[in-house]
This record gives C-alpha cells, structure tokens and sequence, in this order.
C-alpha cells in the first residue's frame, strides 16, 4: 500500500515538472520565432543530462550565434515566467554583452524590439531587463526611457557600479 501511494506522488511530481517544462519550452518557441522568423522553432527538454536547448530552423541547428540565441531565449522564458509568477525568481534580468557580432544585426535588433513589445503588453512594465553591449541598440531606443545609462571600461567610474564586477 505504501508503495503505491510513492508511485502516485512521483508521477504526480512528474507530471507537475513535465508542465513546467511545456510552458518553459512554450515561451521559449515564442521567443525563438520573435527573434529569428516564423519558420523557426524552439524547445526546451530535461533530460538524464539536464537541459536541452534547440532551435529548429530547417533542422537542429547549432552554430555560435544559435548557441548564443539559445542562452538569451532562455533567460527571457524564465523571466516572462517569473512575470507570470511561475517561479521563485524576481523578474529581473541582466545580459552582459550579448552583441551583434554574436547574433547577427536583425537578430541583436529583434532582441531590442522583443523587449519593448513585452514592456508594453501589460500597461505597467512587470519585469526589469538590463543590457551592457558595445553595439548601440536599434534606432528609437537609443533615448530614455530605454537608454539609461552609457558605460565605459576605463576610469572605473565609467563601469556598471562604478567597479569591475
């Protein structure tokens, strides 16, 4: 009798990781096709290894830049589950430098773009994103509120809190 009540909890713990999974792989298909084109396609997997991310345009694809695309995708899905209130994690985010050279020009602009649209989806912004990159960001958001602050490397207090993190 105990044995069957373990095999109930564990399927149900299962089950409740498997929809975790699906909403996960849910927002990070969205972003993938937002970023890269409808034909393009996105899941997230849990397997004996851990996560698997792939991009599916024409096929598994896996080059830099979609190694690149694939860590960012992920971060948004986290953090637009987090607005959702689906996770322990504030809806908060910080990317340092993903940069164009890494994702391709229209792809670091969609970025850009995604963001915005997200802000603006709910009234009042329910996430706070923040980007360090050494490539300007796509024309009309290079103004506050956007655009808060330029950074440098050299003095020190040209740095993102004023010191190397």
């Amino acid at each position: 009798h105990a044995g069957n009540i373990l095999d109930v909890e564990r399927a149900a713990f299962r089950n409740a990781q498997a929809n975790v999974f699906s909403h996960l792989s849910t927002f990070f298909d969205a972003i993938i096709r937002e970023m890269v084109g409808p034909s393009a396609g996105g899941r997230v997997m849990l397997d004996g290894k851990g996560l698997k991310l792939s991009v599916e345009l024409g096929g598994d694809r896996s080059t830099a830049a979609i190694d690149s695309l694939k860590v960012i995708a992920f971060d948004l899905a986290v953090m637009c589950m987090s607005m959702e209130g689906e996770t322990h994690l504030p809806a908060f985010l910080i990317h340092d430098s993903p940069r164009e050279a890494d994702l391709g020009l229209s792809v670091y602009h969609r970025l850009f773009h995604l963001v915005r649209n997200l802000e603006q989806a709910g009234g009042q912004p329910l996430f706070q994103y923040i980007v360090t990159t050494t490539t300007r960001p796509p024309d009309g958001l290079q103004e506050k509120p956007w655009l808060c602050e330029s950074l440098g490397g050299s003095p020190a207090a040209m740095r993102l809190m004023r010191c190397d993190l």
